[in-house]
């Protein structure tokens, strides 16, 4: 939220493996590279991000750009108390207005199972299921 440059520097002085909301990224394209090469996952909230202003339009969300550029993507809903929408909302929203696709959704939410705090049978058991669907 504070720049490019705080997300250089969880990365390659942190070393951190994941990023909340990270949009900021996409004004760099050396941090866009180096997220992508590191494996670093970014967990987004697009809804959150607009209506927070670190986007200026949820239109303009770089999502998409980033997901495109090879950075592993996770959807998130942040609050859903504060912000009134669910994964759910999240993810038909990203398919109603930035026309994100079926497989956009499965390969973030295949991103979230890899990331997930759990244990390896549950994730391969989750992300089979996730391929099957």
């Amino acid at each position: 939220m504070t720049g490019p440059e705080s997300i250089r520097i969880a990365v390659e002085q942190l070393g951190m493996t994941q990023i909340g909301h990270g949009t900021s990224a996409i004004q760099d394209p050396a941090v866009v590279a180096l997220l992508r090469d590191r494996q670093v996952t970014v967990e987004v909230c697009p809804t959150s991000n607009e209506r927070l202003g670190n986007v200026s339009s949820y239109q303009a969300h770089p999502i998409l750009d980033l997901d495109q550029a090879g950075v592993a993507i996770t959807v998130n809903s942040d609050d859903p108390t504060f912000f009134g929408v669910t994964l759910t909302d999240e993810l038909s929203r990203l398919m109603q207005e930035k026309q994100a696709t079926l497989t956009d959704i499965k390969r973030w939410m295949g991103n979230a199972f890899q990331q997930a705090l759990i244990d390896d049978q549950t994730r391969q058991t989750l992300l089979q299921e996730l391929h099957h669907a």
